[in-house]
């Protein structure tokens, strides 16, 4: 009957509505519902192929709303009509269309709305199409019953997976504003659910939307009562719900203990045997804790790193007996394949890349996932607590991690270094145990990453291993040299990160590391990066020239006769005139290394141009820079190996500059108490007698 009727219709017959084919379309969709026998059945008739004809022709819309219905039928447990649906590529196209011409028709925009949430769940309909459709603008005026809200919620968390498809569906913020709306009306359970479902998807990386959710008046009654749902599912979303709302919005403080309720949910759930909770509970942790100490104790005493270690060890564990019989049927087949080679092609090591790749948007497996935001919520937890670190050593769990560094997926080595960065920020005791299980071999390996944030990463691991543990750092691969190389590259976070890097490894260290990291460096480098484009690579390079020169006036005299007396009075001029107060700042001190060395660099500092400049500083907005000030005048006038008679002159100079007037002003209207520490320091080394200096007189 269908097909004779799109014949009609083709030749352009007369055709009348069939009441008695809509009766038998109805039928047959009431037969295949749940009815793998009969789905077969009909689908060898042709049923299903008539019906993708159906809704391309001008029929009925009562017919299309049935054939909509049976091939939404057909969607599951038929994996022969699934094929060719996929197959039919015009499918998504065919339905948008009866979806706008339509509007008014109330059934029409049920099935369409079922078939498109449906048909993405099963990757019937490519996601691509749907988001570069039109379908998001009609979704606002589709919203007039509980169904319609409930699928289209359905359809939008669904789609939220990537930042770029948040974006697309953010350019029609229309539709998630009426979610937000709805969230308070009186609806079923099922829809409540779908729509907080869909706003814990999209709300990740959009402020406004958060602060428009806690506008509501009665959210947090919505967020208690699904905190405590007997359902782990719910309490999960509104997790995810309440750590995004919290990246944005304050949360008064009489609403702070339901972020507290959700930590033991979430750890409680990285217990789960279902990889996609485990995956969500350590997603969510991660978000919530960073950079709240209070949530990371809780997290942390709570065992949540013991729980991830466990189920890292476990998924690795999977992998290699997986790789172990990859290996094992490639040997069956011939194939003889280097080791070290496989495992460097893995790492994805490109020696000296000069341009590295930055992450494509690929999804990762479930597994992969779950490593990823596993390292995340160590790193949180580690972060600002040197207890979990210890622990982290103590139980050995640091091991999985350093192993999760040589991990052939680069967002996991990625995430595995900025582990690294956080527990790097520990004692002695903590990063000897790292170093003996060799992560500094790992990580110089990692500096040639071809990808551009495993490189940095990388790079910022070894920044914080560095402190007391310099030589062993100089001493592993080429590690100096490529940090070396990096400050010179294009990107501005990796050069960043090499000259920090740099700066630590001549912090504190024998004069004979300096030495070496200055053979390598060599101070034309180090004078460019001083001039960098970027303000804080700059500031970085003048710390580490600072390192460089403490307490070594031989050291600062070679440094001034490289530059030239002139050229590095003018770049030290320059940047005490800068409009970046850190910059002055550590230029000041810089300075004051100069100032502490011997009488010829302290001649050297006394230019008239510095000496006024510093003199204005002490009038700075910034107490920082004022105290900067006033050091560089206490190391200039301090009469320890200094020449009295020098030192008096010093002191008639910045007399002149009514020195001490400007001092007694700070101590009588600052209310910093360290700047007035500072500024009655700096009059006693005024008022202070040289005995020396006044016998020579009376001589």
């Amino acid at each position: 009957l269908l097909l004779q009727m799109l014949k009609d219709m083709e030749e352009k017959k007369p055709i009348e509505m069939s009441e008695t084919l809509l009766l038998k379309l109805k039928k047959a969709k009431n037969e295949i519902i749940g009815n793998r026998h009969m789905k077969m059945h009909y689908f060898t008739e042709g049923l299903l192929h008539e019906c993708l004809l159906s809704i391309q022709t001008k029929i009925s819309i009562d017919i299309q709303i049935q054939s909509l219905a049976i091939i939404n039928s057909f969607m599951e447990d038929c994996k022969e009509a699934k094929g060719v649906l996929i197959a039919q590529k015009t499918l998504f196209f065919d339905i948008e269309k009866i979806f706008k011409d339509n509007q008014h028709v109330q059934r029409a925009i049920d099935i369409c709305l079922r078939i498109i949430r449906n048909g993405l769940v099963k990757e019937i309909i490519r996601l691509d199409d749907f988001l570069q459709s039109e379908m998001l603008e009609y979704f606002p005026k589709a919203m007039n019953t509980e169904v319609f809200v409930l699928l289209i919620s359905d359809i939008l968390a669904f789609c939220a997976t990537t930042s770029f498809n948040r974006r697309k569906i953010f350019e029609q913020k229309e539709v998630i504003i009426n979610l937000t709306k709805y969230i308070e009306y009186n609806l079923s359970y099922d829809c409540e659910y779908a729509i907080l479902n869909a706003l814990s998807k999209v709300t990740t990386e959009y402020d406004e939307l958060c602060k428009e959710i806690m506008g509501k008046p009665k959210i947090f009654q919505i967020f208690e009562k699904y905190i405590r749902h007997p359902s782990e599912q719910a309490r999960i979303c509104i997790s995810q719900l309440l750590a995004n709302v919290n990246k944005f919005v304050k949360f008064p403080l009489s609403q702070q203990h339901l972020l507290r309720w959700i930590i033991p949910t979430l750890v409680k759930t990285l217990k789960n045997t279902n990889i996609v909770m485990k995956i969500q509970a350590a997603s969510i942790l991660s978000t919530l804790l960073e950079a709240n100490k209070d949530f990371q104790k809780i997290a942390g005493d709570l065992g949540a790193i013991e729980d991830i270690c466990e189920t890292l060890k476990n998924l690795c564990s999977e992998t290699k007996e997986e790789k172990k019989e990859s290996k094992e049927e490639e040997n069956k087949k011939g194939k003889n394949n280097n080791g070290r080679k496989a495992r460097d092609e893995a790492m994805g090591d490109i020696i000296d890349a000069e341009d590295p790749l930055v992450f494509s948007d690929h999804e990762l497996s479930p597994e992969q996932k779950m490593i990823c935001y596993g390292l995340n919520t160590i790193e949180a937890i580690t972060s600002e607590h040197d207890e979990f670190r210890r622990k982290l050593i103590d139980q050995n769990n640091h091991k999985i991690i350093i192993e999760l560094l040589k991990h052939p997926e680069p967002k996991i080595r990625s995430s595995a270094c900025l582990c690294m960065v956080s527990i790097g920020r520990s004692d002695k005791i903590v990063k000897n145990a790292l170093f003996t299980d060799g992560v500094a071999s790992i990580l110089n390996r990692l500096l040639y990453d071809k990808y551009l944030d495993v490189q940095i990463n990388a790079t910022s691991a070894i920044c914080n291993l560095t402190l007391d543990f310099q030589k062993q750092i100089i001493d592993t691969g080429d590690i100096l040299k490529r940090l070396v190389e990096l400050t010179q590259t294009k990107h501005i976070t990796l050069r960043y990160k090499a000259v920090f890097a740099i700066k630590n490894l001549v912090y504190v260290p024998t004069n004979d590391i300096k030495k070496m990291v200055l053979a390598k460096l060599t101070y034309l480098k180090l004078f460019d990066l001083i001039d960098d484009e970027e303000p804080t690579i700059q500031e970085q390079a003048i710390l580490t020239l600072r390192n460089i020169l403490h307490k070594r006036p031989e050291a600062i005299q070679e440094a001034i006769d490289r530059a030239g007396s002139e050229a590095f009075l003018k770049k030290l001029d320059e940047k005490l005139i800068g409009l970046n107060p850190s910059l002055v700042t550590q230029a000041i001190y810089l300075l004051c290394i100069i100032a502490s060395g011997n009488e010829k660099q302290k001649t050297f500092v006394m230019d008239g141009n510095i000496v006024k400049k510093i003199v204005a500083l002490l009038g700075h907005k910034q107490n920082i820079v004022k105290i900067a000030a006033i050091n560089f005048l206490m190391n200039i006038l301090w009469k320890e190996n200094a020449d009295a008679a020098n030192r008096e002159k010093r002191k008639k100079v910045f007399r002149e500059f009514e020195v001490e007037a400007k001092l007694n002003e700070l101590i009588r209207s600052s209310s910093d108490l360290e700047l007035k520490a500072k500024a009655q320091q700096a009059l006693t080394c005024f008022n202070e007698q040289d005995f020396y200096f006044h016998y020579s007189l009376q001589q």
